[in-house]
């Protein structure tokens, strides 16, 4: 599909492209002959700000997937030590060659990988060159948990069996999402820890628990604290100086409480100021200065907002220094102050970044006011991160294979189309003219769109062809551009295209049609206008990606269940998509008779009541809800089975919208199933999150009769 998700990612599709006041022309198509495309073809990635992430270690080559920790050791700057989510740390040398990283650290064996848990953070002692510790954070099935190793020969090997790791910190989490996990040691030699609020939002609030905190704790004594329900292990002591020690009824380990996912935090070497990302629920991304003793709001506010409480103008509860609301970004990834010297003009700010969209901003804090400004310096391009690391001389790194460092741009930024006219898709003289390298196309099942009537057409690289993986998905070729128009009772309002840029990644960019239809302009923060009878919302840069995600493909309708079907091509006749892309030439390889293949149904064409629901849930949710994804506890790929989905049963970890003993998918109750529940509302708790104003009323009785249906749970 051309495009990303917003005001719906599709809605009323058409069959045909025939021109119409509202809809662009293309050329006819000849079924046996395959366009020439030398002008739609990505452009390079736009560059945002005055800097850029380069590749500090050409040719090394890590097997990692998602790593949530780069440091080095304290006096020790040769070497780099790299930690994976799924539970190791790689020690690697500043100019490495391909494969001369090695394990270090290696606790995959002890570890739950559900959800969002994991190796989550590490620290090394900071008298390493006399203790040789390494402190790893980490999820069992049941606990976050804080753990010695010691290195007797400087770094090279830890001892990392079972039976020679020193637990130092246990504590009772019971779901799989909101752990924290990372983990500092500041200038005044303790330990700072934060764990999220497992899930169950008033903990953040309840004193007498150590979740939804930043905790304070000195790994190098014991004073004997007693273990509890909770705090399973305590081998480590209490500073005296930590804001509630000796207050009845408080945990005495909390440094600062009242966040919800206290994600990735920095401590600044220079002020000790500690810096703290809070991802946000649904409307709020934070950056907060964490104070000893104070309390940060949720949930009773998400950012400055309020969310369980109105009015909400408690002065006990701390407000962020910077935040962006979602139209920006799901989740924010916390940096580090800059304390090196190759940027001058950063020294001194916090430098942070956003999860779905790449983008990095630096916050200039005025300590006098407590105001800080956020400004765009970068962006993270190829290198999708979720953690930050910092050297022994301040300068700052992304943590991916390569550990790419924080440096000026080293020339102009490169120029992006700022107009449809520009892109080289449609005719520069008429836009509204499609080029002869579009092939238009269409999907079984459309996103909701708010009812909006879409176009759709895919442009591919001469010499270049698609290959259809064993899952279904369309892996189309870099260069590669995705084309959708989007018309707004009548009115052509916005074009949409998705490109592959060299780097292999896609990304968004929406273009808004003017009054006169002549030409569009692009819009990279989202645009809401009049569109007539409503109003219309263009999605940000940002917001392509928080539905275009990894795990789908990016693309989203480019997989075979949703192309298999009849198009009527101007100018050729009807034929099936599959059909028409092997006989021009597009597909490396024949994906088999279309007859042969999957399809899903399409609206209104007879499907059981059973396939439209497991049909539409897939297009419209799978995106973010399959294995893998940004909320992978439960599937709703068309092809899992019910007893397989997560659902059945289930009771929610997000709220039950009111609704007493409410459940994912109750069956035979739709009013009581919160799948049903949220694609019902619009506002808070609502589904589709981003990209929707209006409910889809015939979409959402797929879903309503298919639970109505049930009888039981297999």
């Amino acid at each position: 599909m051309g495009g990303c998700g917003n005001s719906g990612s599709s809605g009323t599709d058409t069959n045909t492209v025939a021109e119409t006041e509202s809809s662009p022309s293309g050329p006819d198509i000849v079924l046996d002959v395959r366009p020439n495309n030398t002008s739609c073809l990505a452009s390079a990635r736009p560059l945002l700000g005055s800097y850029q992430l380069t590749d500090s270690t050409p040719g090394l080559s890590l097997i990692t997937d998602q790593r949530t920790g780069l440091k080095q050791i304290p006096g020790e700057s040769d070497f780099w030590f790299l930690a994976d989510r799924a539970g190791y740390i790689i020690r690697f040398a500043n100019q490495a060659a391909i494969n001369s990283s090695s394990r270090v650290v290696d606790i995959s064996d002890r570890i739950s990988l559900n959800g969002e848990r994991g190796l989550l953070g590490f620290a090394f002692s900071p008298q390493f060159d006399s203790d040789g510790a390494i402190f790893v954070s980490y999820t069992t099935a049941t606990h976050s948990r804080v753990s010695k190793f010691v290195s007797s020969d400087g770094g090279l090997t830890f001892a990392d069996s079972a039976g020679q790791e020193e637990i130092i910190f246990e504590h009772t989490q019971v779901f799989d999402h909101h752990n924290g996990g990372d983990l500092h040691f500041g200038p005044d030699g303790y330990m700072y820890l934060s764990l999220g609020d497992d899930g169950v939002s008033a903990l953040a609030q309840n004193l007498n628990d150590a979740r939804g905190s930043i905790l304070r704790i000195d790994p190098f004594a014991n004073d004997g604290l007693p273990t509890n329900a909770n705090f399973t292990v305590r081998n480590y002591a209490v500073p005296a100086n930590n804001p509630f020690v000796g207050v009845s009824g408080v945990v005495p380990e909390i440094f600062a409480f009242g966040f919800r996912n206290p994600w990735r935090f920095g401590i600044d070497p220079v002020t000790g100021d500690l810096w703290a990302g809070d991802v946000g629920e649904a409307r709020r991304e934070e950056i907060d200065l964490v104070s000893p003793g104070k309390n940060y709001g949720w949930p009773h506010k998400e950012g400055s907002l309020c969310l369980l409480t109105t009015p909400c103008d408690n002065p006990d509860w701390i407000d962020p220094v910077v935040e962006y609301s979602h139209a920006e970004g799901i989740s924010v990834i916390a940096g580090f102050v800059y304390r090196g010297t190759d940027l001058p003009e950063l020294s001194g700010k916090l430098i942070f970044s956003e999860w779905s969209s790449g983008v990095v901003w630096a916050v200039d804090f005025d300590p006098l006011t407590g105001e800080g400004r956020r400004t765009v310096v970068g962006n993270v391009g190829t290198f999708s991160t979720v953690s930050w690391g910092q050297d022994n001389n301040g300068e700052i790194y992304a943590a991916t294979p390569g550990h790419p460092k924080l440096s000026t741009a080293g020339g102009p930024i490169q120029a992006f189309p700022q107009k449809l006219s520009e892109t080289g898709c449609v005719s520069a003289a008429n836009p509204r003219q499609r080029v002869e390298g579009l092939i238009p196309y269409s999907v079984n099942m459309p996103l909701w769109s708010d009812g909006a009537e879409k176009h759709r057409w895919l442009a591919i690289p001469n010499g270049q062809f698609i290959s259809v993986g064993a899952d279904g998905h369309w892996d189309l070729p870099i260069g590669s551009v995705l084309v959708k128009d989007f018309v707004v009772d009548g009115m052509l309002a916005e074009t949409r295209l998705m490109m592959r840029h060299d780097d292999g990644f896609w990304a968004g960019y929406s273009y808004k049609w003017n009054q006169a239809g002549t030409d569009a302009d692009l819009v990279m923060a989202g645009s809401t206008f009049d569109a007539g009878s409503r109003i219309w919302k263009i999605p940000s840069a940002a917001q392509c990606l928080q539905c275009h995600t990894d795990v789908s493909g990016q693309t989203l309708g480019m997989e075979t269940a949703q192309l298999n079907r009849e198009f009527d091509y101007p100018g050729a006749g009807l034929a099936n998509q599959i059909f028409a892309a092997r006989e021009i030439g597009l597909l490396a390889a024949d994906p088999g008779a279309p007859g042969s293949l999957p399809a899903l149904s399409q609206p209104n064409d007879g499907a059981s009541v059973e396939r439209h629901a497991r049909d539409y849930l897939h297009v419209q949710c799978a995106h973010c809800h399959q294995p893998g994804s940004v909320v992978d506890r439960f599937d709703l790929r068309w092809q899992t089975n019910l007893g397989s989905m997560g659902l059945c049963n289930v009771p929610p970890m997000s709220g039950d919208l009111g609704v007493p003993g409410a459940m994912l998918l109750a069956p035979g109750s739709a009013s009581e199933s919160l799948i049903s529940l949220r694609m019902h509302i619009r506002g808070a708790g609502q589904m589709p999150r981003i990209g929707s104003d209006l409910v889809d009323t015939p979409g959402v009785s797929y879903v309503d009769n298919w639970i109505n249906s049930l009888s039981a749970c297999p």
